[in-house]
């Protein structure tokens, strides 16, 4: 017969709970942070949308906004074609390429003009 000893020394449960511990947080920075923030960042989508702008829907759907309401707005996606959708299924904003390098070009501190250059050289 096999018997196990009880062990008098209680070392596993604080290596346990620390384990416990560090499997939480990794659960918070790994899942619910990142979800919060693109939660906060659709919401911020959702804020600005203005008539004119021109979205993507979650279905794959182009059109311009006509109408704004408080839950949906009113989509044109081709002459005389509007549909109503949820505001929630605006997956994003149609950005042109123009407005991208501008954008970029303003977040890139290290971009400096000629004349700046110039005066390092």
């Amino acid at each position: 017969m096999i018997t196990f000893a009880a062990n008098s020394n209680s070392s596993g449960i604080p290596t346990l709970l620390f384990s416990a511990v560090a499997i939480a947080f990794l659960f918070f920075f790994m899942i619910v942070r990142p979800q919060k923030k693109n939660t906060l960042r659709h919401k911020a989508l959702l804020d600005d949308l203005e008539i004119g702008d021109e979205i993507i829907t979650n279905g794959g759907i182009y059109g311009t906004i006509d109408s704004i309401n408080d839950d949906t707005i009113q989509l044109e996606i081709a002459n005389k074609t509007n549909i109503t959708l949820s505001k929630k299924s605006i997956a994003m904003k149609k950005v042109l390429k123009e407005e991208l390098k501008i954008d970029d070009l303003k977040k890139d501190d290290t971009v400096k003009d000629d004349a700046d250059l110039k005066e390092n050289k």
